[in-house]
């Protein structure tokens, strides 16, 4: 394209404060689109017009030093239309009597190469047959030559060589412009190579990638006189990166959630481990990546269990145990977990482990007060024995048959030391360890240790697994003793060891590696990146296409000269396939082949073939990491993920089934459909506030199922971020632990509750009274109590039974809670005797409530069975009343009691059915 020749500016400026132009050429007007009136009058100020990016060219320009007085530039000028123009431009520095005088020679730098040169037809068939975006320029920034894919870029454009004499201000949005602009001033500043990851704007207004390389022209003397560029489009592939950043990201907040653990295994030895895991377990990071998951266990059984019903996962689809596992620190711990196949050909493994311990303590506490205790302790595989302060009185039958013993009398006759050879492998004599132990387990509640025992009829000694527990039975605590033979665990577990292996991996990541084939003579060029890419240097690297097979995984050869052979013939538009290349170290990355043909003889047949290699391990391993952060979605804890607007994109089959809202009426919700009511507002400002600062909370919320109910849960909420450190998503799992905060309520009740009546027990009482006691006296508050006492008890037990006794009992109860205000507390002290703690208070009014209370139990009727069963009858009672008040600031709780119970004593003593108070 010509371009017409704009004439030559002159400008002439003072550099003195304050500066001015003092001389303008008439034509600038053509140049930038300005009167001469507007320079000279002060309306516009020519520094003001040099585009931002060139700003140091300006500070050289105006500057009043002589470093350089006279010199060559290039600059960007915003001309009246608002637009760009590419000036090339000469200056003079001279001292006048006015002071530093700049004397400025400005032309278009278009004007400065009209012609299209003679191009030659090689040249001219790459300008329009490239793939590339491919362009040459001369100094001033003018295109001398370009390919035809860059019109689909550029406006007005319809042919590459309308591009010819043009700027890129002419032909791209002035944002784009300048980022090339300056890449290019790079270039002319002397870098070898201006590099630089860029965004384009096609004629359709669609967005995409190049990956944008400048390299200097140079004359024979050495000087820069141009430059030329190669544009590579890389959209496809940036897209699909930041896809798989994002995938990454959220996926990775699954697994690290510290609410679920877990781990891959192959050959039962672990091959990986997520942080949740390592700290359920007590291990460092990445101290358990390799090691064999025996060591896991508590149980040798339980690990054979595991691995029995692993062998058949392919029927079942996943394996659920509940197991005893061992941390690092030694302590044991109960985890629920889940196992399932990740990868049938390699043999891989995923384990999902929630830790369980709390409601396994709950459940065991609930066992010991259970009456269950003794048909679990006969009906256990394991050998188990009883003993106390005087040694063994009980045992099962696995033990007998263990040690070779024939009834529990027998065995009850032998101590631990003769069930044990003299020493033990230590060289301790096993009498004087064996009452170690037990005193140890005795301080810690239970113990666990190796030891060897001998059974009674053959003198047959064999290595066994002992756990020491501390039980209370009938009242009193003793020690239960569970036995293992682990013969034949112990033989399997030398037998594992010398069959352990170890695995690494080894992420890597480079640029693109470029290769071109000479398909007739078998030569082939590659580039350092290539080389590198490998882990050798391109001196290093033999040219020649045998050996890029040597490089190749033997398992992948075939594959990938199947597709080169596809294309050579014509059966597919290009050769795609990812492989794996073997390392200088000795390891394999996987590598994204791409090429094409480029080059035919006149017969149409392939001579050249060209193409690139990328190192595409990362996204191999990332894909391996979706595929298991997504089976641990799957887990039986619920889980969803939302956008940072608080959105529901995803949920899981347990979310679903806690809450009662399928995939259908949560996606597009907000978590708030689960909200109950029962949290204020600054609880959910705490919540954010965590999320905001540390990117993690996680605590007890109640919430609402779709049904209606309530119900507690434990939820951790994990913010997932991206690269740049800016929040994308969030990732909430939790738990239901109605079943939890049950048993914990119930065992409450067991501590503070008479079992029978359900009043307060002694204890528990006792703990009321002290607390309001001290209350009374810090406010000077009147309180009294009451000590109560059913009537000939004794007879009514000897009389009608100690089930008549207890309904007696109960509907004593029952009356007082009616009688009794919600403030007062009862309490059943022991057999018939009960106490009421009477707050605010004071005698004379305990007088009346006492009075009120014998009347009502005299009053009241049970009724009972005869011996018979046959025939009932009413059952009448009366109670005697003993009350007493804090008479002083020095009163105490045992006082009080002791006052009361002097007084019910007058009642006893003065006929039965009273109320006494001791005043």
């Amino acid at each position: 394209m010509l371009q017409a020749t704009l004439p030559e500016v002159f400008v002439s400026i003072s550099l003195t404060e304050p500066v001015v132009v003092l001389k303008v050429s008439d034509c600038i007007d053509q140049l930038l689109g300005y009167q001469p009136v507007d320079f000279l009058s002060g309306n516009i100020s020519f520094r003001q017009l040099i585009h931002t990016g060139d700003q140091d060219i300006a500070e050289s320009l105006f500057s009043s030093e002589f470093s350089q007085i006279s010199g060559d530039f290039n600059i960007r000028l915003r001309q009246g239309n608002g637009h760009i123009r590419c000036v090339k431009g000469y200056f003079t520095k001279k001292l006048a009597s006015t002071g530093v005088v700049l004397d400025l020679s400005l032309q278009d730098a278009k004007s400065l190469s009209q012609l299209t040169p003679h191009m030659m037809p090689n040249f001219k068939a790459m300008m329009d047959n490239t793939n590339d975006y491919i362009y040459f320029k001369d100094r001033n920034h003018v295109f001398t030559g370009a390919s035809q894919t860059l019109v689909s870029l550029t406006n007005p454009s319809e042919h590459w060589t309308d591009l010819l004499g043009q700027t890129d201000y002419d032909v791209f949005p002035e944002e784009y412009a300048d980022i090339y602009y300056e890449l290019e001033k790079q270039v002319f500043a002397g870098i070898p190579i201006a590099h630089e990851i860029q965004e384009t704007l096609d004629n359709a207004g669609k967005k995409g990638w190049v990956d944008n390389r400048k390299y200097p022209i140079q004359n024979e003397s050495g000087e820069i006189i141009g430059l030329f560029g190669i544009a590579r489009d890389i959209t496809d592939s940036h897209l699909k990166q930041q896809k798989i950043e994002q995938l990454v990201a959220e996926q990775s907040a699954i697994l690290d959630n510290k609410l679920v653990g877990m781990v891959t295994a192959k050959a039962r030895n672990i091959t990986w481990a997520n942080s949740a895991v390592e700290t359920l377990l007590g291990y460092k990071k990445g101290a358990l990546v390799g090691a064999p998951t025996r060591q896991l266990y508590v149980s040798q059984d339980e690990y054979e269990a595991v691995g029995a019903a692993y062998a058949n996962i392919k029927l079942e689809g996943v394996i659920r145990r509940q197991c005893e596992f061992l941390r690092h620190d030694g302590q044991s711990i109960w985890v629920d977990m889940h196992g399932m196949v990740l990868s049938e050909a390699d043999g891989i493994s995923l384990w999902i482990m929630v830790d369980v311990t709390a409601r396994k303590l709950a459940e065991d506490a609930l066992l010991k007060s259970e009456a269950k205790f003794r048909a679990l302790y006969d009906s256990n595989g394991e050998a188990a024995m009883l003993l106390d302060e005087h040694g063994f009185f009980d045992c099962n039958k696995a033990a007998l048959k263990l040690f070779g013993i024939k009834t529990i009398e027998e065995f009850c006759l032998n101590s631990p030391a003769d069930l044990s050879p003299l020493q033990q492998p230590c060289g301790t004599n096993s009498e004087v360890l064996a009452k170690q132990k037990i005193v140890e387990a005795m301080e810690i509640g239970n113990l666990r240790f190796e030891w060897t025992h001998k059974r009674i009829d053959t003198d047959e000694t064999f290595p066994a697994e002992v756990l020491l527990s501390v039980i209370e039975l009938d009242g009193r605590a003793v020690i239960m003793a569970a036995v293992r033979d682990t013969t034949e665990s112990k033989r399997s577990e030398l037998l594992l060891r010398a069959s352990e292996q170890q695995l690494s991996f080894v992420l890597e990541g480079s640029n693109l590696g470029f290769w071109d084939w000479d398909i007739q003579s078998g030569h082939v060029q590659r580039n350092h990146i290539w080389a590198e890419m490998l882990g050798y240097t391109f001196e290093e690297v033999q040219l020649t296409t045998q050996q890029w097979t040597d490089f190749l995984h033997p398992d992948d050869v075939q594959n990938a000269w199947k597709s080169i052979q596809e294309h050579l013939e014509g059966k597919t538009s290009v050769h795609e396939s990812t492989y794996r290349m073997r390392t200088k170290s000795g390891d394999y990355k996987w590598v994204l082949d791409r090429a094409r043909v480029v080059q035919r003889d006149v017969n149409g047949r392939p001579t050249r073939m060209a193409g690139t290699h990328a190192d595409v391990t990362e996204q191999k391993l990332a894909e391996n990491d979706l595929r298991i952060a997504a089976a641990a979605f799957e887990t039986q804890d619920g889980m969803f993920v939302t956008d940072v607007d608080g959105t529901i994109l995803r949920v899981n089959q347990a979310y679903t089934a806690i809450t009662g809202y399928t995939a259908a009426d949560a996606v597009g919700k907000n978590p708030r459909i689960l909200k109950s009511g029962r949290h204020d507002s600054e609880f959910y400002a705490s919540m954010w506030q965590s999320l905001a600062s540390t990117g993690l909370w996680s605590g007890e919320v109640w919430n609402k199922r779709k049904g209606g109910e309530v119900y507690p849960e434990y939820q951790t909420i994990t913010a997932v971020k991206s690269t740049d450190g800016i929040t994308t998503h969030y990732v909430a799992s939790f738990a239901d632990i109605t079943e939890r905060i049950r048993m914990q309520e119930e065992l409450k009740n067991r501590a503070e509750k008479d079992f029978l009546t359900g009043l307060t027990n002694r204890r528990h009482f006792i703990e009321l009274a002290e607390a309001e006691l001290i209350r009374a006296q810090r406010y000077s508050s009147p309180l009294s109590m009451l000590m109560m006492d059913i009537d000939f008890f004794k007879c009514i037990n000897d009389t009608y039974g100690h089930k008549a006794g207890d309904l007696v009992l109960q509907k004593l109860a029952v009356v007082c809670k009616e009688v009794l205000r919600e403030i007062d507390v009862i309490g059943r002290l022991g057999g018939e005797e009960f106490s009421v703690l009477l707050p605010e208070t004071g005698v004379l009014r305990a007088v009346e409530v006492a009075g009120r209370l014998r009347q009502a139990l005299e009053s009241a009727r049970v009724v009972v069975d005869e011996v018979n069963h046959e025939v009932t009858k009413p059952l009448c009672f009366t109670v005697s009343i003993g009350v007493a008040a804090m008479s002083s600031v020095d009163a105490t709780v045992d006082s009080m009691l002791l006052q009361a119970d002097v007084a019910l004593y007058k009642a006893k003593n003065s006929g039965r059915n009273k109320v006494v108070a001791n005043v």
